[in-house]
């Protein structure tokens, strides 16, 4: 309930047959390594570099978003969205710090508790204002990624070494499924200061 700055979300639009995306990882890398626990990175793999052959690392959600914004290649990516358009990666560093500094209107909390025999999760989220929103609703959004896959990827430079294993690329963050019933969440109400809104989600 106490106030805080914001935290970040960094959406990366990738892809396994681009070059130089393995770049757009390793500096998304750098970034949360400086901001921990502060930084988040979701890799959404789209365009025609992202075939779905082994292993598809595409969902259907990931074109869906990133067709939201304007962009003109990969890697790019969208920082808090604070843009209609996507950012080049070389500027994801500065947006960061810039919203890093700005204080948030609410904190967001989550649970995820997992049956190991459904294989199904039940994600409760709290979100608490500790000041005015100055829309009178927002969006929530759940998002599910998945760590460590291993896979082919194609790499111009060898820019993010310590993700390969062999000649296996070792996938991250990488977005797997938005809860959600739309992929730009679910409107919450009201926007005011001492506002607690709880939503509990099955996936």
């Amino acid at each position: 309930t106490e106030p805080a700055n914001r935290n970040v979300i960094l959406e990366e639009f990738t892809g396994r047959n681009c070059g130089y995306c393995t770049d757009g990882h390793a500096r998304a890398n750098q970034i949360m390594a400086a901001n921990p626990g502060r930084v988040w990175a979701m890799n959404l793999h789209c365009t025609s570099l992202s075939p779905t052959s082994y292993p598809n690392l595409s969902c259907p959600d990931g074109p869906a978003i990133s067709n939201g914004f304007s962009f003109s290649g990969i890697p790019t990516g969208v920082v808090n969205r604070h843009s209609g358009t996507a950012a080049d990666r070389g500027q994801w560093a500065g947006l960061t710090n810039t919203q890093l500094n700005q204080a948030a209107e609410c904190n967001v909390g989550g649970l995820a508790v997992v049956n190991p025999q459904t294989r199904m999760a039940t994600i409760t989220v709290e979100v608490y204002y500790t000041g005015n929103s100055n829309v009178d609703h927002n969006y929530l959004t759940v998002a599910m990624l998945q760590d460590s896959i291993l896979g082919a990827q194609a790499d111009y430079g060898n820019y993010n070494p310590t993700q390969w294993i062999g000649n296996q690329y070792v996938h991250m963050h990488t977005l797997r499924d938005v809860v959600n019933e739309s992929v730009w969440g679910d409107a919450i109400s009201p926007t005011t200061q001492g506002t607690l809104i709880t939503r509990t989600y099955d996936s």
